[in-house]
């Protein structure tokens, strides 16, 4: 009994590892044929994010961005991903507009705040970190949507409010970044507004 037991084990593993190689190589064939990225891309899946410095019909390799979702850094830490995650997972290329991305910064409103006030403090402080490259943006977004063939969103920075579960209203600022400087941007926009709301809240 022993003896069956550890073949059954032993064909169980490698029906399992068989698997896996197979899924992992049909990974590779969507990626060759369907080129959802280049080498230099920045792409996230699964959860994992990073820009591709390599890739095979078997593996992608990535340099780390992050590790913590607010950091869109490179962390210096090399992440390699079976090719079978792109399978069953969407892949998101942040480099699919080239030089420019659009970016996000969610915050929740605080209780009695007016949050008129906060999108006019979100809005402006984008308008400020971009309105030196904000023209540029338009231009490259528009090209590559007449190239692509793709109906794109505008670049001008925006505000959306959505509710969560829990019945907190949130506002998404969208906004237009040089892909070299999401980070700095994105930080020099949120300290603007986290300057702005100090002084809305003071004044309660």
């Amino acid at each position: 009994i022993s003896r069956h037991f550890n073949a059954v084990s032993v064909a169980a593993a490698i029906a399992i590892s068989t698997k896996e190689v197979i899924q992992c190589f049909l990974g590779g064939f969507y990626k060759a044929s369907a080129r959802p990225f280049e080498l230099g891309d920045r792409i996230e899946v699964a959860g994992y994010r990073g820009e591709v410095i390599d890739h095979n019909f078997v593996s992608t390799t990535m340099l780390e961005i992050g590790p913590a979702r607010e950091n869109l850094g490179l962390s210096g830490r090399q992440i390699v991903i079976p090719n079978s995650l792109f399978l069953g997972n969407a892949i998101y290329n942040q480099s699919l507009q080239q030089r420019y991305v659009l970016q996000s910064i969610r915050l929740t409103v605080y209780p009695q705040e007016d949050w008129k006030k906060l999108e006019v403090a979100m809005i402006e402080a984008a308008n400020h970190e971009c309105e030196s490259f904000l023209e540029p943006a338009r231009h490259s977004m528009a090209r590559l949507s007449q190239h692509e063939g793709l109906d794109l969103p505008r670049v001008e920075p925006r505000v959306t409010f959505q509710y969560s579960d829990d019945g907190k209203l949130h506002a998404t600022l969208r906004f237009p970044t040089p892909l070299e400087s999401v980070s700095r941007v994105e930080q020099a926009i949120l300290r603007s507004i986290i300057v702005a709301r100090g002084e809305v809240r003071s004044s309660y």
